[in-house]
């Protein structure tokens, strides 16, 4: 599995199914380019 020419879009697309009931967590995926709020939203998945 390659992510493409946009990493971070493709994991900020996969993330949004997993975390749908985390509303704190959307909010994180959908600030663009902002790494760290992808990071922390990431974070919150691995953690449920």
């Amino acid at each position: 599995c390659t992510p493409g020419n946009a990493p971070f879009a493709s994991l900020r697309e996969s993330l949004v199914t997993e975390v749908s009931g985390d509303a704190e967590a959307m909010r994180e995926l959908v600030r663009g380019e902002d790494l760290d709020a992808l990071v922390s939203a990431a974070s919150r998945w691995r953690q449920r």
